[in-house]
């Protein structure tokens, strides 16, 4: 007997977890950034690797292209590997210090799931072992109200795009 696709918000975000401490951790890599789509009768797992913002963008416009495909999505998960910073409420693009240029940036794992209905975050902080430099534990982070990874939410056949 075939067990259903999982569709709750929170057992996306708990696999999303439970890969990024396998891989991190348990096997010592890199995380690749991944999107796990659930179809009507079938789960694709599509890993992104990508070296600059063009190609970030190439990847969502692929994600949203295969999400059409197989009777459409029914939901997905987003996770990555990214950079984060306290910035003043006055921050912007062109006069703040991005996080990727930040010394004091904290590194942290990035998830979203949706279903079309609702969408959770949820984000992690990287914790290295200082002579090894390996990641040996992942630390939930508290959400920030409004929270999103932009780019990669709303990708769902029928949702808004940003």
């Amino acid at each position: 007997m075939k067990t259903p696709p999982p569709t709750k918000i929170d057992d996306l975000l708990k696999l999303a977890f439970d890969h990024a401490k396998l891989v991190l951790i348990g096997l010592g890599e890199d995380l690749m950034s991944s999107f796990v789509i659930v179809y009507p009768d079938q789960i694709h797992v599509l890993q992104m690797p990508w070296q600059n913002n063009d190609e970030k963008l190439k990847a969502v416009r692929y994600a949203r292209e295969e999400m059409k495909k197989h009777g459409g999505a029914l939901a997905y998960s987003f996770l990555t590997e990214a950079w984060m910073t306290k910035q003043p409420v006055t921050w912007n693009e062109e006069t703040g210090v991005l996080p990727r240029d930040d010394p004091n940036r904290q590194e942290v794992i990035v998830a979203m799931a949706t279903n079309g209905f609702e969408t959770k975050h949820a984000s992690w902080a990287m914790v290295r072992d200082k002579r090894s430099g390996r990641c040996v534990d992942l630390e939930p982070l508290p959400m920030l109200p409004g929270f999103t990874v932009s780019r990669f939410d709303d990708l769902l056949p029928g949702e808004s795009k940003h």
